[in-house]
């Protein structure tokens, strides 16, 4: 059977559009592996895009370490707790988390608590060590 160029073209057209490299692209931009774009909509899109609940929950806690940056506490917080809940694996969402508590509410115990968390489940995470030592100066 041979179909004519507007034939194909309609056949064509019908089919949907493949972008796994967006979403590729939207996680690496997502996960800081590469620089550019914007990246609340990036981790949203790579979230949205699916995955396991570990990856995620990763997009969760990266989105939220830029709402965190905007000072968008409430959203940095609702990105964290829902991390936790797909994920209770997930040290980048206690390390958001107890950013939050230092930066946003100067609750340093709660702080501490979970750059502790953070660190149990991926010992040297950078981010959790120097959260976990400004709260526990602040605390003094």
């Amino acid at each position: 059977m041979k179909l004519s160029l507007a034939g194909m073209i309609a056949v064509f057209s019908m089919l949907p559009l493949w972008s796994p490299p967006a979403r590729a692209q939207d996680a690496d931009i997502c996960t800081d592996r590469i620089k550019g774009g914007n990246k609340v909509e990036a981790c949203t899109r790579a979230f949205n895009a699916g995955g396991t609940p570990a990856n995620r929950a990763e997009y969760l806690a990266h989105r939220g370490n830029s709402y965190l940056a905007d000072r968008a506490f409430d959203k940095a917080m609702a990105d964290y707790e829902a991390g936790v809940k797909l994920d209770a694996r997930c040290a980048r969402c206690y390390a958001g988390r107890a950013g939050y508590y230092l930066l946003a509410v100067k609750q340093y115990d709660l702080a501490i608590r979970d750059a502790n968390k953070a660190l149990e489940l991926l010992p040297g995470l950078a981010i959790a060590i120097t959260i976990r030592d400004s709260a526990m100066r602040q605390r003094r």
